[in-house]
């Protein structure tokens, strides 16, 4: 049996970027994303808030949700319930 690698180990493909990024890249970002949210956990902390991080996080998607729906031209659907309108099954 012959194994063929697609590309070189310790790379990894990312889906939909068409080239090999270095995984050193993602570990710099986890170890910035780790400072980051431990200096915001102890700035909030000393003021009395809850941490900013979740928050962010999930405006973060929503704003990523609406920009992916806006790019292919999604739009929000509504229902509407019409007595009038019979449609049979």
């Amino acid at each position: 049996m012959m194994v063929v690698h697609l590309h070189e180990p310790g790379r990894r493909q990312r889906p939909g970027s068409g080239h090999d990024e270095p995984t050193v890249y993602d570990g710099l970002r986890a170890v910035l994303l780790l400072l980051l949210t431990g200096i915001d956990a102890l700035l909030t902390a000393l003021i009395g808030i809850r941490p900013l991080a979740p928050a962010l996080s999930r405006l973060g998607h929503v704003i990523a949700d609406e920009y992916r729906a806006g790019r292919h031209g999604y739009v929000d659907a509504e229902v509407v319930d019409d007595p009038e309108c019979e449609v049979e099954p």
